[in-house]
């Protein structure tokens, strides 16, 4: 489970997330785009960032979508993505 902001950058993941995409804590604090550790090789790739955009930015609403991703190491592991876009005022805070 991770929370991002509305320009993809993490705000908070659990222990079982950093260990799917075999990054360090401190890593996943300091990348300036999710898209980097969920598709390393090609961000612009990013299944899972295409099924968020949907849900977070499109239809506003929670959704959910099955996807791929790539470990840090480039190991493709099949995901199920529930979204949960989370709004303040009408603003997206976070997905």
């Amino acid at each position: 489970m991770f929370s991002v902001s509305p320009k993809r950058k993490f705000l908070e993941w659990n222990k079982a997330f950093s260990s799917l995409v075999g990054w360090e804590d401190k890593e996943l604090g300091s990348v300036s785009n999710a898209a980097k550790v969920l598709w390393p090789s090609n961000p612009s790739e990013c299944q899972v960032c295409k099924i968020v955009k949907e849900f977070d930015m499109i239809k506003k609403q929670a959704g959910y979508g099955y996807a791929n991703i790539q470990d840090k190491n480039g190991l493709t592991i099949p995901v199920f993505v529930y979204v949960i876009p989370a709004f303040v005022n009408g603003e997206l805070n976070r997905t």
